[in-house]
């Protein structure tokens, strides 16, 4: 039987020399396995993920009013963490730090604007910040039409 694997001698592939086996590839063996269109490498990639962004924000909070905003975190209704998974927000975090509080969230979806538009629209949401809203503080240099002043990011690393 001949093989059309190549043969190693002295440490090096030698092409195959046997009738009706080449060294040429075809054309579409080249569109197949191409890396990553090709359909060979598709069939067995995982399909892409949208991509993700982080986002950093800042508020102060009310002097008076941190007790009460965190037994508010401390159980915050399911309806309102639904629509913060539904609208593609992942691993949100509040810290605080003295009155300052910093929030860390990571945006796995693709369209930001309307995402948090469908937060602002859910009746959870609006009666949740109805508590929190008059809690907090807005920074003095948010971007217009902000509440959570946003942070740049500046640094990141896996």
């Amino acid at each position: 039987m001949v093989s059309p694997l190549p043969v190693v001698q002295r440490g090096r592939y030698m092409t195959p020399t046997a009738p009706g086996f080449s060294v040429t590839m075809k054309s579409d063996a080249i569109a197949a396995f191409t890396f990553p269109s090709g359909a060979e490498w598709r069939a067995i990639m995982p399909p892409a993920q949208p991509g993700l962004k982080r986002y950093g924000q800042r508020i102060d909070l009310k002097l008076d009013q941190i007790s009460a905003y965190e037994r508010l975190h401390a159980a915050v209704w399911p309806q309102v963490l639904a629509m913060i998974h539904a609208a593609n927000m992942r691993n949100y975090s509040i810290f605080r730090h003295g009155t300052e509080l910093f929030g860390y969230f990571e945006y796995v979806g693709t369209d930001f604007t309307a995402d948090t538009a469908r937060i602002a629209d859910d009746p959870a949401t609006q009666s949740w910040w109805k508590l929190t809203d008059p809690m907090q503080i807005p920074m003095p240099d948010r971007s217009e039409g902000e509440w959570w002043a946003t942070a740049k990011e500046i640094f990141h690393t896996d």
